[in-house]
């Protein structure tokens, strides 16, 4: 049935004493696992039903069971909920399959969990519950006209977290005239996955789903529950015996006879309006993103000894306005490129399906043009206005993130310092505007030194913002496909981001004051930012490390990390030496009057 391989149990071999105590070991394991993920999912439960969010579902859900044309479920087929041993909205979202079944009475054994990420330790837990787990190539798993006359049974899909071809191949078996009317679909927001196209006959199967489907959406979960129940609609099918179905086999396109009411009917879009459209140009350049990387430049540029001097206020004006008008079409061509590659990867991610491209309210030829010209126009303005050293970097910039970053997140975890090299060319490209081009002598160590330490600091700051950001995101990653640390390796990933955090402490108060950049009050204030920061960081890693969530923790740093940056920056400009004085500390031995 499904494109994947779903996991199936296999046997090991091996004997003697060693292979006893390695099997007893790993008993002993198995049984504290299964002791931990037993009162996680009661805590879970217990939490999750005392919740107002919970109430209000529960109060939709009877309400629809009360509707007289409304096919109450006899047996539940659930889909996509992930791994029990190692994601925790899997445990949330399991909760609500077991009021489902105890609310619908069915009975456990007509209940059906598929997963290919299950671990044998998943289907044990499964079967504490009498749940049976589906494996590849089962036809009982979606097949219902499975009873003695070979009639529909009413199937409720409970498919809280899956992608569009999940279910594009879901719908494929249940796409006849019988099926569909006894079918219920509790999931995501279809509407996001659907595609504008005006030609009927290439529409995908989600898309004509919602031509007859009725939805009921249910509320916004609060925010602890975000990840694992967003965006959630009940999709009744009652009417789709009033609609001519072709059946699949006889046609490649699956056409549906769309009927002509109103209120059921595909209707065209509104033409997009001027305003409409820079919102969507905001959103393909990531604007608040490129806030951030266009205040790193500038940052950069203020910090460089040369911003305070040569060619007058009207030349460092100009010069400081085309930098950060280069830096920012550069940001906007790099976002644009890497939006268009992964249209199929957003699409499938709650947080990043209501992009332009995704929602097809820009097409990818648009979002490459969009892409070409920002990044034309930036490196000229860079190369134009500033210098060619500035527009190197921004031109490597945009390639460094659209054609390696990107494709690489695919690939290996080692994508995530790629992306922090990215975040580190910004404040170089202000150094280089600031100073005319000239890298200066880079054989001096402290000139190196003072060159180097801002871009050390956003390489830094961005282990601990990203990956406590991916923390939350890991259960979206893992469907995605994307090679995260966070999804791989969860005690890894926060403890790569506090490794780099306690970094910043020495990074900030002692590089900073010695290379000559700032006075040595720096050192002082940026330890009274840093430690806190280096604190929440402690503090994720140790969720993670007592087998906790950590995802509040994770939050907490994430947050914090947006303030620290900013005021990172401040305080360094506030501490800045003045030109004369760097001069003669970092230039006085070797007798020039201008060493940087």
């Amino acid at each position: 049935m499904f494109k994947y391989k779903a996991y199936t149990p296999k046997s090991k071999g091996g004997g003697g004493r060693k292979s006893n105590r390695r099997l007893q070991t790993a008993s002993d394991n198995s049984d504290h696992t299964e002791d931990r993920i037993s009162i996680s999912f009661q805590e879970r439960r217990h939490s999750l039903k005392r919740s107002k969010w919970f109430n209000e579902v529960e109060s939709i859900f009877n309400s629809l069971i009360a509707a007289e044309e409304w096919p109450v479920p006899k047996r539940i087929v659930a889909l996509g909920l992930g791994s029990f041993e190692s994601n925790s909205n899997a445990l949330d979202q399991l909760v609500v399959l077991e009021w489902l079944t105890q609310r619908l009475q069915i009975n456990s054994n007509r209940v059906t969990v598929f997963d290919p990420v299950s671990t044998e330790f998943d289907v044990k837990f499964l079967d504490k519950f009498g749940f049976k787990h589906g494996v590849d190539g089962d036809n009982s798993t979606m097949n219902n006209t499975n009873t003695p006359n070979n009639t529909p049974t009413n199937t409720l899909l409970y498919m809280p977290h899956c992608d569009k071809s999940l279910y594009e191949e879901t719908l494929k078996s249940y796409w006849n005239p019988q099926s569909l009317p006894c079918l219920v679909l509790l999931g995501n927001d279809l509407s996001l996955y659907s595609q504008r196209q005006k030609d009927t006959e290439r529409k995908s199967l989600v898309t004509k789903f919602l031509t007859f489907s009725q939805q009921s959406p249910l509320p916004t979960p609060p925010e602890d529950l975000l990840n694992s129940f967003n965006e959630l609609h009940f999709f009744t099918t009652c009417k789709a015996s009033k609609v001519n179905l072709t059946p699949l086999s006889n046609s490649p396109s699956s056409v549906v006879h769309v009927p002509t009411s109103r209120r059921i009917a595909w209707k065209k879009l509104p033409a997009i309006s001027p305003i409409h459209r820079l919102r969507l140009y905001k959103q393909l350049s990531k604007a608040r993103l490129t806030f951030l990387v266009t205040l790193t430049s500038m940052a950069g540029y203020a910090l460089c000894p040369e911003s305070e001097g040569g060619g007058g206020v009207q030349h460092e004006v100009s010069t400081l306005l085309s930098t950060a008008s280069g830096v920012a079409l550069c940001s906007a061509s790099a976002n644009a490129f890497n939006q268009m590659l992964e249209v199929p990867l957003d699409a499938q991610m709650a947080r990043t399906r209501i992009r332009p491209l995704c929602t097809r309210l820009l097409s990818p030829l648009h979002a490459v043009v969009f892409g070409v010209v920002a990044g034309v126009a930036g490196v000229g303005v860079l190369s134009y206005g500033v210098n060619n050293t500035s527009a190197t970097l921004g031109a490597a910039n945009i390639l460094l993130y659209s054609a390696v970053y990107t494709p690489l997140k695919r690939v290996h975890i080692v994508n995530t310092w790629v992306g922090s090299l990215v975040g580190a060319i910004p404040p170089l490209i202000g150094w280089t505007a600031s100073c005319g081009g000239e890298l200066g002598d880079l054989n001096n160590f402290k000139h190196t030194a003072a060159l180097s330490a801002l871009p050390y600091v956003l390489y830094t700051w961005q282990f601990p913002h990203f990956n406590s950001l991916a923390h939350l995101l890991r259960p979206q990653y893992a469907a995605c496909g994307y090679k995260m640390l966070s999804v791989t390796n969860p005690l890894k990933n926060s403890i790569v981001s506090t490794r780099h955090a306690l970094f910043m402490l020495p990074l900030t108060a002692i590089l900073f004051p010695w290379s000559g950049l700032t006075t040595w009050g720096f050192s002082y204030t940026s330890t009274l930012l840093n430690a806190p920061f280096a604190w929440l960081s402690l503090m994720f890693y140790r969720e993670i490390k007592a087998n906790r969530p950590g995802d509040k923790a994770a939050r907490r740093l994430f947050h914090a990390s947006l303030i620290h940056l900013p005021l990172t920056l401040v305080l360094a400009m506030y501490h800045k030496r003045s030109s004369n004085h760097i001069d003669n500390y970092i230039g006085g031995a070797s007798g020039t009057s201008r060493s940087i």
